[in-house]
């Protein structure tokens, strides 16, 4: 059974899974319009017949492209380290399952604890 799905209604349960959905097909829609804009600017940058001004929006939208691709690059490395350094492992590759299934629930006198009138008075 499911646990994203409960009584045919969904829970927050689902709330990772379709973050890291939306992340993976966002990320081959960058890495595809990428790769679209670099061979568009090359075709630009070929039948620009030398005319500077066309060359010279070809290079700047061929740069464009790349820098895109270098900052979706750069943004994994970015998370694999934080990952590694911080020893959350579970946010590398967007696996936020893993990381819910390693929390422990508090307790019912941690709740109430947490919750008293006495701990209110002295959090103010």
């Amino acid at each position: 059974m499911d646990p994203c799905i409960v009584g045919g209604a969904a829970t927050f349960n689902c709330i990772p899974g379709l973050f890291k959905n939306i992340i993976d097909w966002l990320l081959v829609f960058a890495g595809t319009a990428a790769v679209f804009f670099v061979i568009f600017s090359g075709i630009r940058i070929i039948t620009s017949g030398g005319e500077a001004k066309q060359l010279d929006e070809a290079r700047k939208g061929l740069a464009f492209a790349v820098l895109g691709l270098i900052i979706v690059l750069v943004s994994f490395v970015i998370i694999n380290l934080v990952s590694t350094f911080t020893g959350v492992e579970c946010i590398k590759k967007f696996r936020f399952t893993s990381c819910l299934q390693n929390i422990t629930p508090l307790t019912q006198t941690q709740t109430e604890r947490r919750i008293s009138p006495q701990n209110r008075e002295l959090n103010r």
